[in-house]
């Protein structure tokens, strides 16, 4: 049975490493493909786990909360949290979903 359990680690440990590594890259692509559809430019993003403004009561396990900072064509800058992925289906949805700051600068 030892070794059954070594097979389960060694093919869980890099399985477990990858799914988390798809999930951040693909994170990272709904939110450049939303950036990009909306022409903005992407100044500061930082993932958020704890402080999730808006999202912070209604985010699932799969879903990744960002906090970004973007410019507009007129270089009009505005700041938001930024929910990417599906309640139920994570990454596998396109969903995106942005609450942005009142003040503009």
């Amino acid at each position: 049975m030892e070794g059954f359990s070594v097979i389960i680690l060694i093919v869980a440990i890099p399985l477990s490493i990858a799914l988390l590594v798809w999930h951040y890259r693909r994170a990272n692509i709904l939110l450049e493909g939303w950036a990009a559809r909306n022409d903005y430019h992407i100044i500061h993003k930082e993932y958020r786990w704890i402080r999730r403004g808006p999202f912070f009561w209604v985010t699932g396990r799969g879903q990744v909360v960002f906090r970004i900072e973007v410019a507009d064509r007129e270089g009009l800058r505005q700041s938001a949290f930024v929910r990417v992925g599906g309640l139920f289906l994570g990454m596998l949805s396109n969903n995106v979903e942005v609450s942005w700051d009142r003040h503009r600068r």
